[in-house]
């Protein structure tokens, strides 16, 4: 029986297909170019299991309806040899068709318990951390950290693993020790993204943004020659950091260089665009010639409810460019994803995920008033609706600058005061919540 880079038994059926499942393998972690080789593998050998169950984890990573279909042709491919699949293989089989399915709770327990068995499994984690990301990565955050402290003693040292627990200890608000874990992994392997990625979050939630800009500056030359997914995102982290100062002419140079338009039909590139310039709006940049052609690109999206924290963003977005049909559509396909009866819909959709589209699709309208009324009793747990801390931020920003756009100043200031308690007050803080 075959074994993967780490020692742990694949289901690989040839020496090309192990050496393409293990470059990948490496690759992932660390979000490093090259990633399509696999699919060209893939090609080259239809039948082999570990090809067809890790070109299927490519497509979950999509974000999109067409994505999951595509991972469940993989699936389907790898089932018709399910029998020669290694018990790691097939659990890692289990997980993936309950994700395609959109039962994320049942994924993170799997892939955990995965992991139990197999500690060395990184890819297994990383997978994880990204289940972890659809059901919000801040309240998944204590559940992440315990899961990377019950692997540390297997891979102690390896600078994969080190991004990743850097970042699970930046979600636990444990900053110092996530930025000592950050510069571990980067001393032992300068072209991590990942690590880098962790510092960021790190360095911006203290207010320490001149360290956090010349720490990505550095790293642009490297990152530029990573997986397009990592630098549209990193280069969006050192963008905020040059916003917190206020300043346009970098933050705009950020966007046009790294960010839009490279992949402007992937979810992640979107996702970074919008956001962005969603908090350009509010610092009050231009930037309304973005909006038609986020729109145009994102129409496709309007008919899809993968998570909530998506959705918002492309509320803002249709809103923001006057695509009332497109809106409409998406706030029609929000609510009956809201009355749906499995978990997700029931702890997520119907009482957080419906408000917080709406109040994205308010505030793309410039109705201040009605997106604080429907903010203010979810605005505790938008935590919960996916993405990062860094990437929900977003919808606390709104919330304190509409208070202050109705005239609520003092409770702006407070309810920053409250969810930034450590971070040092920043020009864009300033200007957001005291206008």
């Amino acid at each position: 029986m075959p074994e993967d880079l780490r020692g742990i038994p694949v289901s690989a059926t040839s020496e090309t297909a192990l050496r393409a499942t293990n470059n990948f393998n490496r690759r992932l972690l660390r979000l490093d170019a090259g990633m399509e080789e696999l699919r060209q593998a893939r090609d080259e050998e239809p039948e082999d299991p570990l090809l067809n169950l890790y070109s299927a984890l490519v497509c979950l990573y999509s974000q999109t309806a067409d994505g999951l279909q595509e991972a469940g042709q993989f699936l389907d491919q790898v089932e018709r040899h399910i029998s020669r699949l290694t018990p790691r293989d097939l659990r890692l089989l289990e997980a993936m068709q309950r994700f395609r399915r959109g039962h994320f709770y049942e994924t993170q327990e799997l892939l955990e318990q995965l992991t139990e068995e197999f500690p060395r499994d990184l890819l297994a984690l990383k997978f994880c951390e990204y289940v972890y990301y659809t059901l919000g990565q801040q309240d998944s955050g204590p559940r992440y950290r315990a899961h990377v402290d019950r692997l540390e003693h297997a891979n102690a040292g390896d600078p994969d693993f080190l991004g990743m627990q850097a970042f699970a200890y930046e979600l636990c608000d444990q900053l110092r020790e996530a930025q000592s874990l950050a510069r571990r992994a980067i001393e032992a392997e300068p072209r991590n993204a990942w690590a880098q990625h962790a510092l960021s979050h790190a360095l911006i939630r203290t207010g320490e943004i001149e360290t956090g800009i010349r720490e990505m500056e550095n790293f642009l030359p490297a990152l530029k020659t990573c997986d397009r997914l990592i630098q549209s995102h990193d280069g969006w982290h050192l963008a905020l950091l040059y916003l917190e100062q206020l300043d346009e002419q970098n933050t705009r140079r950020v966007f046009d260089e790294i960010i839009w338009p490279y992949s402007p039909d992937a979810v992640g590139e979107q996702v970074d665009a919008i956001s962005l310039v969603w908090r350009m709006d509010m610092a009050g940049f231009e930037m309304d010639k973005f909006w038609q052609e986020i729109a145009t690109r994102a129409a496709p999206r309007a008919r899809e409810t993968f998570i909530p924290f998506l959705s918002a963003h492309y509320a803002y977005a249709f809103s923001r460019a006057g695509n009332d049909d497109a809106l409409g559509e998406l706030l029609e396909t929000v609510w009956k994803r809201s009355e749906g009866h499995d978990s997700e819909a029931r702890q997520i959709w119907a009482p957080i995920g419906r408000n917080l589209v709406e109040a994205s699709a308010s505030c793309g309208q410039g109705h201040h008033h009605e997106a604080v009324e429907l903010l203010r009793p979810i605005i505790e747990q938008v935590a919960c609706v996916g993405g990062s801390d860094a990437q929900d931020d977003l919808f606390r920003l709104a919330y304190a600058h509409g208070l202050a756009q109705t005239g609520r100043h003092a409770d702006a200031d407070a309810f920053r005061e409250h969810w930034q308690p450590i971070k040092l007050t920043t020009p864009l803080d300033e200007k957001l919540f005291r206008q």
